[in-house]
């Protein structure tokens, strides 16, 4: 969940810039170039993946608080994840624009995604180094196995 949420201003932008969707409505889809910033007021959303199969696996869960669709506003890039609702969900969505002109004229509010995003990298950080670990780990068994 992102720091330093201000939850009155983020519920006072609910008329402009606010959506409530019914549960299992997509948001956007994988591969779509995304131009939308979204926060989560209520409900949840769950991400979704197509595999090389072709078929759908569900990667996240988010909820109150979490936003999602960065990648595709400060860079400018293709959805990576399809969204879609979990449950009835009320999100505020904020262009390119919008949300450049939210990090300039709030400084906390800036913070609190920099932040976020920081921890989500220190996360991701973490998973790589144990995955390594096992990675390293099968391939001292296999050749202790072909030594053998």
């Amino acid at each position: 969940m992102p720091r330093d949420i201000d939850w009155v201003a983020l519920r006072a932008m609910q008329p402009r810039f606010g959506a409530t969707y019914e549960a299992n409505h997509t948001i956007f889809r994988q591969g779509e170039l995304g131009s939308e910033f979204y926060i989560i007021l209520d409900g949840e959303v769950g991400m979704f993946i197509r595999r090389p199969d072709g078929k759908e696996e569900r990667v996240a869960v988010l909820g109150r608080g979490t936003f999602f669709g960065e990648m595709g506003v400060f860079r400018a890039e293709k959805r990576s994840a399809s969204a879609r609702t979990m449950s009835p969900t009320s999100v505020l969505f904020f262009s390119t624009k919008t949300v450049t002109d939210l990090l300039v004229s709030s400084p906390k509010f800036a913070l609190g995604i920099i932040q976020t995003l920081c921890d989500r990298i220190s996360d991701d950080d973490e998973e790589i180094v144990r995955l390594h670990q096992e990675l390293e780990a099968c391939r001292q068994g296999h050749l202790e196995r072909r030594l053998a």
